[in-house]
Parts: structure tokens; C-alpha cells; sequence
């Protein structure tokens, strides 16, 4: 919980009252922009602690399954990486457009419109991510609830768990008291 939430939360405010703090003393409202290149790193925490959550209970509770339930842990492991590398990928892209904006607005000159082109590319990407992630949950949930039930769960079984993953903040607490 304190990866997942407080720790992002707290440098998301910390470095927004120290770049509005920055800007109301230098009279510049274009120092805000280089909050942009620090967000990639507060997402990149949040995001890690996340997959790594979901991560860590669909292949955890795969070991106390019982022998006839098989579940794809290798899909599962390949479609966690894609999410999170894609994430990463995606926030890196949007710091840098952002910025590269910014110092042509700066400088009067014409920002680089190739990078714009990359937004339909990004667009498919996080469109499987978003796939991915999906698939994620309901691995985790159906691992979990496989393992609680001592057999093969079924969706009525663990869609209870998905909405927890789903939505960690209340999930958390649920799935791990």
C-alpha cells in the first residue's frame, strides 16, 4: 500500500508545490513544464509496485494449487512485461513530448511534429497493454481463488477478486487483510 499509493502520491504533491513555489518566485510559469520530466519516475515507482503486486500472487499461488488445475503462467509472466514495458515506454514518450514542446515554445521555433506521429503507434500499443493488464487480473484472481477453493475456480468464483484488482486501493485491503 505504501509503494502502491502513499509513496506516488507524496512526490506527485512534493514536486508540485516545489515547482509552483518555483514558479511564483522566478515569475515563470514554463519551470512547471519540468515537472514533466520527473513524472515518468513517480509513475514508473506506482506502476512497478503494482504489476509486481499482481505479479507476485498469480505465480505465488500457483505452487499451492492442486495438480489438475493448469493455468498459463508463462502468458501471464510475457503479458506482465508487455504491460509494464509499454508503460514505461509510453510515459518516457509523453515527458519527452512534452518537454520538446516546451523548449520550442521557449525558443520561437517550431516544435518537432514527427514525434506527433508516434501517437497512433502509442495508441495500439496501450491498447494491448490495457489487454494485457485486464488478462493480469484475471489470472491473479482465478490463481488466488483456485488456490483458496482447492480446485479449478470458475468466474462466478473470483470476480469478487478481479474488481480488487481492479481497484487496489479498496482491493488491497481485501485480497491481502
Amino acid at each position: 500500500f505504501l509503494l502502491q499509493f502513499v509513496l506516488p502520491v507524496v512526490l506527485q504533491f512534493l514536486l508540485i508545490y516545489v515547482f509552483l513555489i518555483s514558479a511564483i518566485e522566478h515569475e515563470d510559469p514554463s519551470t512547471l513544464v519540468k515537472f514533466f520530466t520527473f513524472l515518468p519516475i513517480i509513475m514508473f515507482i506506482a506502476m512497478f509496485s503494482q504489476l509486481g503486486w499482481i505479479y507476485s500472487v498469480g505465480v505465488g499461488m500457483k505452487k499451492h494449487h492442486p495438480e489438475h488445475v493448469q493455468m498459463n503462467v508463462k502468458l501471464f509472466k510475457a503479458f506482465i512485461i508487455i504491460a509494464f514495458v509499454n508503460f514505461v515506454a509510453f510515459a518516457i514518450f509523453i515527458s519527452y513530448l512534452i518537454n520538446n514542446v516546451a523548449e520550442s515554445v521557449e525558443s520561437n521555433s517550431v516544435p518537432d511534429f514527427s514525434l506527433f506521429l508516434l501517437i497512433p503507434i502509442f495508441f495500439l500499443t496501450n491498447l494491448f497493454a490495457i489487454f494485457c493488464i485486464f488478462y493480469s487480473f484475471y489470472f491473479a484472481a482465478k490463481s488466488l481463488r483456485s488456490a483458496e477453493l482447492q480446485r479449478d475456480a470458475y468466474s462466478e468464483h473470483y470476480i469478487g477478486q478481479f474488481f480488487c484488482f481492479w481497484f487496489p486501493i479498496v482491493g488491497i485491503w481485501i485480497v491481502q487483510p
